[in-house]
């Protein structure tokens, strides 16, 4: 049985890596829309993207 991949994924992001590798892992399993709630000046930037 396989799961459904959603289609939108929301994130807390705080600082470090982890953030920005969930969202890319994300995307990269088909996740439509990864839509990011970041922290000025704690979040890295790439999350962008």
């Amino acid at each position: 049985m396989q799961q459904a991949i959603p289609e939108k994924l929301g994130i807390i992001a705080g600082s470090g890596a982890y953030p920005r590798l969930l969202a890319t892992g994300a995307k990269k399993q088909g996740v439509a829309q990864v839509v990011a709630v970041a922290f000025r000046g704690e979040t890295d930037a790439k999350i962008e993207k």
